[in-house]
C-alpha cells in the first residue's frame, strides 16, 4: 500500500505519455505511409537528428536543476543561473547544428530555417518540462507534449484520410518542428519567481557550478537520448536511407519503453530527493517493483507490437518485423536503466552515469561493426539488446554499492 502514491504519480504521468505516442504515431504512419522509403529515412533521420540536439540544450542541466531546486532557499539565483545556461547551451547546439547538416549534404535554406526553428521550439519544452518537474506540475508537464502532439495527429488524420493528396517530405519535418511551438502556451502557467522576465541574464552570472556538475550527466545523455541518431548513422553508413526508414520505425514503436522510463524518471527524482533531504531511508522495493512493471509490459508488448505494426503499416516495412521483438528488450532495459540514474542525481555522484554511457556506447558500436556486416539490420538490433543488458547490469551493480550504506526501509 505504500507505493500507491508513487504509482498513481507514475501512471497519470504514464497515460499522458502514452497518449501523447498514440498521437505521434499517427503522424508518424501518416508519414511512413505517404513518402517512399527512402524518404521517410531522410525524414527519420533529421527528426532524429534534432532530438539530439535538443538534448544539447539539457545537457544533464535539467535533472540537476530539479535536485538544485529541492534543496535551496534562494530559488531566485537558481533560476537565474540556469536560464543563462540554457542560453549558452542553445547557442551551442545551433552552432553544431549547422555544421552537421552541412556536412551531412544539406544545402536548402528552407531545411535550416524549418531545423533551427524546430530546435528553439524544443529547446522552450526542455526548459518548461525542467521547471514544471521541480514543482511537480505533471500534469503541466505532461500537456508540454500533448498540445504539440495532438496537432501533429490532426494533420496525419487529415494526410490518411486523403483530403490531403500531395505531401512532400518538408511538410513532415516542419510539422515535426513548428508543432512543438505550441508546448509555449504553458509558459503563462509557471509562477512569476521562475519566469524568464524576472531574470536579467549576464555571463558574469556563477554559472560554472551548474555547468560542472551537468557535463558527467550531459554527456550520459547525449549518448543515451540520442541513441537513435547514433544508430540511424551507423544504419547510413553502412546501408542507405532505405534501411534507415526500417530501422527507424521498428525503433520508434519499441521506443515506447522511453516513456515509461521517463515517466517513473519524472516523478520519483523529486521523491528521492526529499526523502533524502529528510533523511528517510531508500525503498528499495520500489526500484524492484518498477522494473518487474516494465518487465511485463515489454512482454505484453511483444506480443502485440508486431500484429500492430503490421496491420497500420503493411507489407511496405516488412523488414521492420525482423527486429521489432529484440529492439522492444532492449528498450525495455534501456528504461530500468535510465529511471535507475535519479539515483545518482539525488547522491550528486552523476560521474558514473557518464562512464556508464561510454562504456555502453563502445561496446554498442563495437558490437555493431561485427554484426552488421554479417547480419545487416538484425545485427544492429542484437548489438543495441546486448549493450543494453551491459549497461543495466553496470548500473545496478553501481546503484547497489552507492545505497548499501544508506538506511535501508
Amino acid at each position: 500500500m505504500k507505493h500507491i502514491g508513487m504509482l498513481k504519480k507514475v501512471s497519470l504521468v504514464g497515460v499522458g505519455n502514452l497518449l501523447n505516442a498514440g498521437f505521434g504515431l499517427v503522424f508518424l504512419a501518416a508519414a511512413a505511409k505517404a513518402l517512399p522509403v527512402q524518404d521517410f529515412g531522410r525524414y527519420a533521420f533529421l527528426t532524429s537528428l534534432l532530438v539530439f540536439m535538443s538534448k544539447i540544450v539539457d545537457f544533464g542541466s535539467n535533472s540537476i536543476f530539479v535536485a538544485e531546486s529541492l534543496k535551496v532557499w534562494d530559488i531566485g539565483t537558481l533560476v537565474k543561473r540556469f536560464y543563462t545556461l540554457k542560453t549558452a547551451l542553445f547557442t551551442i547546439a545551433v552552432f553544431i547544428s549547422c555544421i552537421f547538416l552541412y556536412v551531412l549534404g544539406y544545402r536548402s535554406l528552407s531545411v535550416y530555417a524549418i531545423f533551427l526553428v524546430g530546435l528553439l521550439f524544443y529547446s522552450i519544452n526542455v526548459l518548461l518540462f525542467a521547471i514544471f518537474q521541480s514543482l511537480e506540475m505533471f500534469t503541466h508537464a505532461v500537456l508540454l507534449n500533448t498540445i504539440p502532439a495532438l496537432l501533429k495527429a490532426i494533420v496525419g488524420v487529415v494526410i490518411l484520410s486523403g483530403l490531403y493528396f500531395s505531401a512532400p517530405p518538408e511538410l513532415f519535418l516542419g510539422v515535426f518542428c513548428l508543432s512543438m511551438g505550441l508546448c509555449a502556451i504553458l509558459y503563462c502557467f509557471i509562477p512569476r519567481e521562475y519566469r524568464f522576465t524576472n531574470h536579467k541574464l549576464s555571463l558574469r552570472d556563477n554559472v560554472g557550478f551548474m555547468l560542472t556538475s551537468c557535463t558527467p550527466a550531459g554527456i550520459a545523455q547525449l549518448i543515451s537520448q540520442g541513441w537513435s541518431a547514433i544508430a540511424n548513422m551507423i544504419v547510413k553508413v553502412y546501408k542507405g536511407y532505405f534501411d534507415v526508414g526500417v530501422f527507424y520505425l521498428a525503433d520508434k514503436v519499441a521506443n515506447v519503453f522511453s516513456l515509461i522510463s521517463l515517466s517513473i524518471f519524472t516523478v520519483i527524482l523529486p521523491q528521492n530527493a526529499k526523502r533524502k533531504r529528510e533523511n528517510i531511508p531508500h525503498d528499495y522495493g520500489e526500484t524492484v517493483l518498477l522494473s518487474l512493471i516494465v518487465m511485463v509490459l515489454a512482454f505484453v508488448f511483444v506480443a502485440i507490437a508486431g500484429i500492430f505494426l503490421q496491420r497500420v503499416f503493411g507489407d511496405k516495412y516488412s523488414g521492420s518485423l525482423l527486429i521489432l521483438d529484440v529492439l522492444i528488450f532492449s528498450s525495455a532495459f534501456s528504461a530500468i536503466h535510465a529511471f535507475m540514474e535519479n539515483h545518482f542525481y539525488v547522491y550528486e555522484d552523476v560521474k558514473i552515469i557518464m562512464h556508464i554511457a561510454v562504456v555502453k556506447l563502445v561496446a554498442f558500436i563495437s558490437l555493431s561493426l561485427l554484426l552488421v556486416p554479417l547480419f545487416s539490420l538484425k545485427g544492429l538490433a542484437f548489438a543495441q539488446l546486448l549493450a543494453s543488458v551491459i549497461g543495466l547490469l553496470i548500473i545496478s551493480l553501481s546503484t547497489y554499492k552507492l545505497l548499501r550504506n544508506a538506511p535501508a526501509s
